[in-house]
């Protein structure tokens, strides 16, 4: 009888560690994908700060040329300045992989 009863207790015991394992298993699957989504995160976050940068940078330059040129009259200058300004924008948003939002 005593027999019967370590048997029955190494059934429960074996049950109870296939069970710890599933879970372990799930969870070391579940931490997988929670650092690749916070891998994801921490790049997009690196690519807006690189993006935010270079965008105040060329405000600063766009705003320096309308400065200089304040006072010229040649509209043909100034349309091309915004013209390569723009073109410049789209450039650097296309080599850090971001596009630019349609207002």
């Amino acid at each position: 009888m005593q027999f019967f009863y370590k048997k029955k207790d190494l059934d429960l015991q074996k049950k109870e560690l296939k069970l710890t394992r599933e879970e372990l298993k799930r969870t070391a699957e579940a931490q997988e994908k929670s650092q690749e989504a916070l891998s994801k995160q921490v790049e997009s976050m690196e690519k807006t700060a690189e993006l935010n940068g270079l965008s105040s940078i060329l405000e600063y330059l766009g705003s320096s040329l309308i400065t200089s040129m304040t006072g010229h009259t040649d509209i043909n200058l100034r349309d091309q300045i915004k013209r390569e300004g723009e073109e410049i924008r789209q450039e650097i948003e296309k080599r850090i992989g971001i596009k630019k939002k349609q207002k």
